[in-house]
């Protein structure tokens, strides 16, 4: 029974970590996905290309109300009116790219990489995170209850999974990347697993602090009483 038991605690600990830190990455791919983030992220390159391609545009709609472009394989048409200056035909390349439909589960687009960086991916990612985060919550509750000493492991639990933070921070230096596509997505993941650690090392000092204070029981034992001569 005390083997079983020990199995139990790490499958349990194992998995909770596990869905843990995959909800963590999910909420800040979930932020990073989302239409003011990419907007803010592209403005600048988007920009560029939209002015290099404005004279086109502009000797194009002298003769024509619309004028199509290919877009990711697909034929887009703009109203002329409505790209006049460069910034106003960057925001619709983005909205045709953002809003473009797609019809995909998870697993079928990770073929089409494209999907998850649009309105389509955003809402995916928001539904693996609601998977996610009940997945922990029930690991979470069953790993507690497994434990002996369950404010100071589940604790520690947190803090294997905000470790993470340090392993970021490392890749970051490795990489020494200053693309701000890359930094916004670690940033966020990196302060996540950072509040993570924080909450984690509290746990533990909080179960800690009370197992130590707590008064030891007396050892009970039977007294017995010799025979009077």
């Amino acid at each position: 029974m005390p083997a079983a038991k020990k199995i139990a605690k790490f499958i349990a600990a194992m998995l909770f970590t596990s869905f843990l830190s995959l909800f963590v990455i999910s909420l800040s791919v979930y932020d990073l996905t989302s239409y003011d983030t990419l907007k803010s992220l592209s403005k600048d390159v988007l920009a560029e290309q939209a002015a290099q391609i404005m004279p086109f545009i502009e000797e194009s709609c002298k003769t024509s109300s619309r004028i199509e472009f290919d877009i990711q394989n697909d034929k887009i048409s703009f109203n002329c009116s409505e790209i006049r200056t460069s910034d106003s035909f960057a925001g619709k390349i983005l909205d045709s790219i953002y809003y473009k439909n797609y019809s995909c589960t998870v697993l079928d687009c990770i073929k089409t990489p494209s999907a998850f960086v649009s309105a389509f991916g955003n809402k995916l990612m928001l539904d693996v995170i609601f998977i996610l985060g009940i997945l922990s919550l029930i690991c979470g509750i069953v790993l507690f209850f497994l434990l002996d000493k369950k404010i100071t492991g589940l604790g520690i639990s947190l803090i294997f999974v905000g470790i993470n933070y340090f392993v970021i921070l490392l890749g970051k230096n490795v990489i020494q990347s200053r693309a701000d596509v890359i930094n916004s997505l670690l940033d966020p993941v990196a302060a996540n697993f950072l509040y993570i650690l924080i909450a984690g090392i509290v746990l533990a000092a909080v179960g800690y602090c009370k197992g130590r204070n707590r008064p030891e029981k007396p050892r009970s034992g039977k007294i017995h009483k010799g025979r009077r001569t």
